[in-house]
């Protein structure tokens, strides 16, 4: 039963991982590949500034 249930949560896990991609960057780096984001407003001094 232990052997099931570790499978079982194995899979979904696997299946969660795969799927947890964010919808705006399908491909890496991004839909043309560049690795440029088209976000506006990043702070560029994060000394000043920290996230």
């Amino acid at each position: 039963m232990q052997l099931r249930a570790s499978f079982t949560l194995a899979v979904v896990s696997a299946f969660v991982a795969t799927h947890s991609v964010s919808a705006d960057w399908l491909q890496f780096r991004g839909p043309d590949r560049a690795g440029i984001s088209s976000e506006t407003g990043i702070t560029h001094d994060w000394k000043e500034s920290p996230p």
